[in-house]
């Protein structure tokens, strides 16, 4: 069985915070960037590109670097310099688009020599974008990293939903227990992303009160207005968790499910998920 996905790797996250969302493509479309896109350099050759004084599409170049991180490993040796580069690219850069695929680059590099980087960019950013990538970044830190949670613990009173909803899955990422009480309150958010959200956050903690939320999840259909993929995506993250939680209290819950789901994809994880809680 393949090993279920971290929270914030899911397709859905994006589908949740649309109200802040930046779409990547459109925005290399609109400014004329896209015929940049596909031209073959190295990590070194876009930072390099990025502190040239001459170069006019700084943020084309950290968008491209963003991307090739994602796609391709960075040599370990080169990633303290890399880290390094960007972070003094980012302290001085006024374009907001590029300090924000420079954070997207953080992000995809994982590393936990960012978090003074991302620790600042929490700090001194009004910009949404940025900020709610820093928290996307800072979720996808390796487990056990230090950092001052508390920082995005305040996140969870924010009127932005898009920040709410991506600290609630950062803090869940990393097991913040001290974050647990300010996410049970959102259980009764109006919001639907954010209760569910809260809701799968918990489920590690097993909290009771996140059950009538679980069932609301489970039994969603596609009258309930979510794209087909957004839908699968949120069933699964919450099969998944439920399944590395070994929580039996809800296996009740999960055959319900098995007998009520059409799609196939996932019935057939809920059985594999009531199986395992049954053992």
């Amino acid at each position: 069985m393949d090993k279920p996905k971290k929270l914030l790797d899911n397709p859905l996250l994006g589908s949740l915070v649309m109200p802040i969302a930046v779409i990547l493509v459109a925005s290399i479309i609109i400014f004329g960037g896209s015929k940049l896109l596909f031209t073959e350099r190295s990590h070194k050759d876009l930072v390099y590109e990025m502190k040239s004084k001459t170069f006019g599409n700084r943020w084309v170049a950290a968008f491209e670097l963003s991307k090739l991180i994602s796609s391709s490993s960075i040599p370990q040796k080169d990633i303290p310099q890399l880290v390094d580069d960007l972070a003094s690219i980012y302290r001085v850069s006024q374009d907001p688009r590029t300090r924000d695929f420079l954070i997207v680059a953080f992000g995809a590099l994982k590393s936990p020599q960012s978090l003074p980087i991302l620790s600042y960019s929490l700090q001194k950013e009004t910009n949404p974008n940025i900020l709610f990538h820093t928290i996307v970044a800072l979720g996808n830190m390796p487990e056990g990293v230090e950092f001052d949670w508390d920082v995005l613990i305040s996140y969870l009173d924010q009127s932005d939903n898009g920040l709410k909803h991506a600290a609630i899955l950062a803090l869940a990422n990393h097991h913040v227990e001290a974050s647990y009480p300010k996410i049970e309150t959102l259980l009764s958010n109006e919001d639907r992303g954010i209760r569910f959200a809260a809701a799968t956050a918990l489920i590690s903690s097993k909290n009771q009160k996140v059950i009538p939320v679980l069932k609301e999840i489970l039994s969603l259909n596609q009258n309930d207005k979510f794209k087909p993929q957004e839908l699968t995506g949120l069933k699964l993250n919450v099969l998944n968790e439920l399944e590395k939680s070994k929580w039996a209290d809800v296996k009740n819950l999960v055959f319900k499910m098995m007998q009520d789901e059409e799609n196939i994809q996932l019935k057939a994880r809920a059985e594999e998920v009531y199986k395992d809680l049954n053992n």
